[in-house]
């Protein structure tokens, strides 16, 4: 998959990630909370900002399974400083409030593992398809 159609595939889920994120916190913290068109744009940002971190997998050459886990611990940091550092900038949590800040890095844990979970499904189905056709056009040559 190319890096801009992989990048906007991650803007895509993590803005949904987010927005499922979001309603499951304000759900257990502030069911009165209301908010404005600037929380979505907030959300616009952190999503594009996290998507732009899909570029710590790039690589000229394959890496080999431990660079890519290495880069995966990498990605994880980044989004969740992204995703966190967010929530104090905008004000989304204080920094004297632990539980929230535990109960948010949670959240961000398993939607960053859901959402890499379902991308590599997605790349895995890819590259067995893809394999698959080569298979059959080598086996129509012979």
């Amino acid at each position: 998959m190319s890096t801009i159609k992989s990048m906007l595939q991650v803007f895509i889920n993590v803005t949904a990630g987010n927005t499922i994120g979001a309603a499951v916190y304000l759900a257990v913290f502030d069911r009165d909370y209301q908010f404005n068109y600037t929380f979505l744009l907030q959300f616009i940002g952190i999503a594009a900002i996290c998507a732009l971190g899909d570029l710590i997998f790039y690589s000229r050459k394959e890496l080999s399974k431990k660079q890519i886990k290495f880069r995966l611990v990498l990605h994880y940091i980044f989004v969740n400083i992204i995703v966190i550092g967010g929530a104090f900038i905008f004000s989304w949590v204080e920094p004297g409030e632990m539980i929230n800040i535990i109960f948010l890095f949670g959240l961000v844990s398993v939607i960053y593992i859901c959402i890499t979970t379902a991308m590599f499904k997605n790349d895995k189905k890819t590259a067995e398809d893809l394999n698959k056709k080569l298979k059959n056009i080598q086996n129509k040559e012979e």
